[in-house]
């Protein structure tokens, strides 16, 4: 930059000198031109019809342009306007000095400025150029922690499908557990129904059983007081020596323990029947008790209430003790009491109706439970464990 300013001055001192050659030139013209006027009239026509020029001339005119375009004082008057008759004066050329010292200021002064506004616009380019590289660290910075983030997002995503794809898969397995559980809940109300119409049913059987028991008790009362009016008429008399008489005592007697043997067997088929109930081999259907007889051994079976009206009627006597022979031929004294017959024969009938009543009851009790246990299972099918571990894992 100095190198360039000590040229321009140097070429600004060749024109200045250039420029006073020129003028002493002018001067010494005019000097001749008023010696010789002839030549002077010449030299203002050439100089008028632009003829001729002096590069002198020409050149300050354009430094003059340059510096007038550029804004600065124009060359002095004096330099374009040379006197023909007489010496330039020192005044004129104490102005041509100033003037030049003003130019060279203004230039020296602007070339000043204008290396201040290079070096400003070098600190600026500089500071362009640092906060550029701060702006691509930044930027390098941002894309890397982006990168960072848009795989650590990818990770994410990844895991997310295929947590998603588990879930679906829980969930296709879930929505055929809840298929089977609605055919299972389906079956067991099936299976309610019918255990429900089986309660129904049972409950009608009880009906009936109770209904039979109480036909029974009353049957079985009405024929315990008739046969209380009969052996109060039996006991009041007395016994004959043989006879006909003894005979259809005995075989009354022979009737009622025929009776008795019935009714035991009817107990023990009545419990045989309560094992086949409990066991589950046989249902309950209800029955109707119905007069059994039988006899070996010459025993002979007749109706209680005919034998009891002919002994009514034939008048025998009251002696309740009688010889009867067994079937190892021996003999052995029977005492016939009617009061203690009638009531091991009601209690035997009231014990027979009472285990029956107690099968029922108990059978009804077993499915009234069996009943329940379903309902229970019914309500604990519409919750399986699979929806609460279904749950637990979506927790």
């Amino acid at each position: 930059m100095q190198q360039r300013i000590y040229t321009q001055r140097t070429e600004y001192k060749s024109d200045v000198y250039i420029n006073n050659l020129q003028c002493l030139m002018i001067i010494y013209k005019d000097k001749e031109s008023a010696r010789n006027p002839s030549s002077a009239r010449v030299n203002e026509w050439i100089t008028s019809s632009s003829l001729e020029k002096d590069p002198a001339d020409v050149l300050l005119t354009q430094v003059s342009n340059r510096l007038d375009a550029m804004g600065l004082p124009s060359l002095h008057a004096s330099l374009f306007q040379p006197s023909t008759t007489a010496q330039i004066l020192p005044t004129t050329r104490t102005a041509q000095k100033h003037h030049l010292a003003r130019v060279l200021n203004s230039l020296l002064d602007q070339l000043a400025s204008r290396t201040q506004d290079c070096q400003n616009l070098a600190d600026r380019v500089s500071e362009s150029l640092s906060a550029r590289q701060t702006l691509e660290h930044r930027i390098s910075v941002l894309e890397a922690d982006a990168k960072r983030g848009e795989s650590k997002d990818w990770k994410i995503i990844q895991e997310q499908q295929d947590s998603l794809q588990t879930m679906s898969s829980q969930i296709a397995v879930l929505k055929s557990d809840l298929l089977t559980a609605k055919h299972d809940a389906e079956d067991a109300k099936h299976l309610h129904t019918q255990l429900k119409k089986r309660v129904a049913e049972l409950e009608s059987e009880k009906i009936g059983v109770q209904a039979e028991l109480d036909a029974f008790r009353s049957r079985v009362e009405k024929q315990k007081r008739v046969a209380e009016a009969t052996f109060e008429k039996v006991r009041g008399r007395e016994v004959g020596k043989g006879g006909a008489g003894d005979r259809v005592v005995t075989e009354v007697v022979e009737v009622y323990e025929g009776r008795l043997e019935e009714v035991r067997r009817e107990v023990a088929e009545l419990r045989a029947f309560k094992q086949s109930v409990l066991s589950g081999k046989v249902d309950v259907t209800g029955s109707s008790f119905g007069s059994r007889g039988g006899g070996g051994g010459g025993t002979r079976v007749v109706d209680l209430d005919t034998e009891i009206a002919s002994l009514e009627g034939s008048g025998l006597p009251t002696s309740r003790h009688f010889v009867r022979q067994g079937v190892d031929g021996e003999q052995y004294v029977v005492s016939l009491d009617s009061h203690k017959m009638i009531h091991a024969q009601k209690m035997l009938e009231e014990q027979d109706l009472q285990d029956r009543l107690e099968v029922s009851q108990r059978n009804l009790r077993e499915t009234t439970q069996q009943a329940e246990l379903l309902r229970l299972q019914l309500l604990e099918n519409k919750r399986p464990q699979w929806v609460e571990q279904a749950r637990s894992d979506l927790s």
